[in-house]
């Protein structure tokens, strides 16, 4: 049996101390990245959005951010989608007589700007282009199954992701056609969902569910598969989510009046709530969004839409 020489064994513990040097300092710099990103997460209010006298927002249960940083709101309570540009001026509705509303309570944009309106109660889903023109309709007959959405997001590739009231995610197609169904979900506490609230997609091709019924969020990868369930902060019934970078996710902690960021290993980092605006203390966020690092947060409390970025120094 061969033995190794002296010169050998000390060249092998070299090589292995050199090995473990640069995996400690690779492992230091993305610490020291995630440390940087943490820096710029939400903390404080930095616009309120409420629309004109005559045109206040009733019960806004969602908000998106198309690509040019135009937003739109579910305007529930006045059954319309209100149009604002980048800076908060009211633009118009979308709809009209050929697509009235009655409760639109989802909203989503994809990355062509198009818009995608969702109503629970109907069991619709309508398309409008970026100039607000009714393109398709979505429903029982193109899905092939009753819709219910309380949430919709669209990934890169134009797949328009439902979180159903029915207790699934659906993936729908560019037809309105069925793709994927999650209605169990193998590994988790509780396998089946209940009420899912709110839904995201990441560049990656992952999902993530605020299972409100079952009090929790779930990371799952594009085929359904669960990567982690999260609990904590004392969360309860969350509703909109939304991935904020690489490293995090947020979600609207409705009912306890603030928003809860988590990493993507379920450790809670971070709890948003209004203490710098006198008569935002008790905002109930709902719907939300997150575009260029800030986050859009539908408020059914107040009818408004509050955007929250990074925290200024007084």
């Amino acid at each position: 049996m061969a033995t190794l020489s002296r010169k050998q064994l000390y060249f092998g513990v070299a090589a292995m101390v050199v090995v473990a040097a640069i995996s400690g300092w690779l492992v230091y710099l993305k610490q020291q990245e995630r440390l940087a990103s943490a820096q710029v997460l939400p903390g404080g209010v930095v616009r309120v959005i409420a629309g004109k006298p005559g045109k206040e927002l009733s019960i806004p249960l969602d908000v998106a951010v198309a690509p040019n940083g135009k937003l739109f709101v579910a305007d529930a309570g006045n059954g319309r989608v209100q149009v604002f540009s980048r800076w908060g001026r009211q633009k118009g509705f979308l709809g009209g007589e050929d697509a009235s509303f009655t409760y639109p309570n989802t909203v989503a944009v994809d990355t062509y700007g198009q818009v995608y309106v969702g109503e629970f109660n109907t069991g619709q889903i309508r398309i409008f282009s970026p100039k607000g023109e009714l393109l398709r309709t979505f429903d029982s007959r193109t899905a092939g199954v009753p819709l219910a959405p309380l949430d919709l997001a669209v990934d890169e590739k134009g797949n328009l992701f439902v979180a159903d009231r029915q207790g699934a995610i659906l993936v729908l197609d560019r037809q309105g056609r069925i793709r994927q169904r999650f209605d169990r979900i193998e590994g988790a506490s509780l396998e089946t969902l209940s009420y899912p609230n709110g839904i995201a997609v990441d560049a990656a091709g992952k999902i993530l569910v605020a299972d409100s019924g079952n009090q929790r969020l779930l990371l799952l990868s594009a085929k359904g598969k669960l990567l982690k369930e999260i609990h904590g902060g004392g969360m309860t019934h969350p509703r909109g989510v939304g991935f904020f970078g690489e490293d995090y996710i947020v979600a609207a902690d409705t009912f306890n009046h603030q928003l809860l960021v988590f990493d993507r290993q379920g450790k809670m980092v971070k709890r948003v709530q209004v203490t710098n605006q006198p008569g935002l203390s008790f905002i109930m966020p709902h719907g939300l969004c997150v575009h260029k690092g800030q986050v859009y947060v539908a408020d059914r409390a107040h009818h408004i839409v509050v955007v929250f970025g990074k925290e200024l120094k007084q």
